[in-house]
């Protein structure tokens, strides 16, 4: 980018038009325009860079306008939190007339240090996804969280007291307003897969996730697991395979390091496909529901179903499977909402989970 470029693009991203940039600059609005036209250059015979750079840090406020700039001044290296720090970067840049960003010497900046939990193994993801969930809760405000796991699922499974005391605390978040994006594994197998089904259809019944899933193969090898409450803190983990002994597991307590895992997240969210589309009573004569509903009706596949309560529940679900049309499901005595999936792995899953308990 030339100069004129540079200043057009941080005006565009700050969403700042000409006469706002003229009156905190003190320059005339129409010289402003010509600058991004390219008709003016930069004066030389006033000081602008600087005050122009102080005033487009101090209009960088949110993660979108943060990840941009970083990737086009910062070698996509988030930016430091500092307003200062992201004037000098924003200088250095303008004052550069190469085609390449500026390269910055870290020891320019003072970077702030994180407060990190770290701990270890199974027993270390548990205890990091609890302290997780009890800092939540005790905020007493919805929050919106997000989360994908392709690790195996012993870790959260093998230990019962575990599992009832996360899906306690995860309930009460959705119970009192917070809103949760999952994006599914669902290359598991069948029981494992049961078992998700058995433990997520009764947070599916608050009506606040909102699921996905990635359709195509992954290796399998790394593996990864993230929860992120959006702009507060973030819970991190690898394994290789399903061997997650003595890996490390991080609790971040950090708005800016959870802000930019939520960026990884969208990243992986936008190659997924919705697991479960979700019809509310107002809008089951939605014409591809419709569609749905009549390919179900009139597929020749053998019908499953299941009308009973969740295995240690009270809660009441009605099922209905065809191998080639997917599967519909209803809590009876919940929100009048109606439930559907094709995913191939989640409608056998669904099949097994009827045998199972029919």
């Amino acid at each position: 980018m030339n100069e004129s470029q540079k200043i057009d693009f941080l005006m565009n991203l700050t969403n700042t038009k000409n006469v706002t940039l003229a009156n905190a600059l003190f320059f005339d609005p129409s010289y402003i325009g010509r600058l991004r036209s390219g008709k003016r250059g930069i004066p030389t015979h006033r000081n602008f860079i600087e005050p122009a750079a102080e005033f487009f840090a101090n209009k960088i406020n949110n993660i979108y306008q943060r990840n941009i700039l970083s990737e086009i001044i910062n070698h996509g290296v988030l930016l430091p939190d500092d307003k200062t720090a992201i004037k000098k970067l924003i200088t250095i840049w303008l004052k550069d007339n190469t085609e390449a960003p500026p390269k910055v010497d870290p020891n320019d900046f003072a970077f702030t240090s994180v407060a990190t939990d770290v701990d270890y193994g199974k027993e270390g993801k548990r205890r990091m996804h609890l302290e997780l969930m009890h800092n939540v809760t005790a905020l007493k405000q919805p929050v919106n969280m997000y989360m994908y796991s392709d690790e195996t699922l012993d870790w959260f499974y093998e230990d019962p007291a575990f599992t009832k005391e996360w899906s306690e605390y995860m309930m009460g978040l959705l119970n009192k307003g917070s809103h949760l994006k999952i994006i599914h594994t669902t290359k598991r197998p069948y029981g494992d897969m049961v078992t998700v089904i058995n433990k997520w259809l009764p947070l599916y019944r608050t009506g606040a996730v909102e699921p996905y899933y990635y359709p195509n193969l992954r290796d399998g090898i790394l593996k990864r697991t993230l929860i992120v409450v959006e702009g507060i803190s973030a819970v991190m983990s690898n394994s290789i395979g399903g061997d997650c002994s003595g890996m490390p597991q991080f609790l971040f307590h950090s708005k800016a390091i959870a802000l930019a895992l939520q960026v990884e997240f969208n990243r992986y969210l936008s190659l997924c496909k919705p697991f479960i589309e979700i019809y509310s009573s107002e809008n089951t004569d939605d014409p591809a529901f419709r569609r749905k509903l009549k390919y179900f009706n009139e597929c020749e596949d053998k019908l499953y179903a299941l009308e009973r309560p969740l295995p240690g529940t009270n809660i009441l679900m009605n099922l209905q499977v065809k191998q080639s049309a997917g599967t519909f499901m209803r809590f009876i005595d919940g929100p009048k909402t109606v439930y559907y999936s094709s995913e191939p792995n989640m409608v056998s899953a669904m099949i097994a989970f009827i045998e199972n308990f029919s």
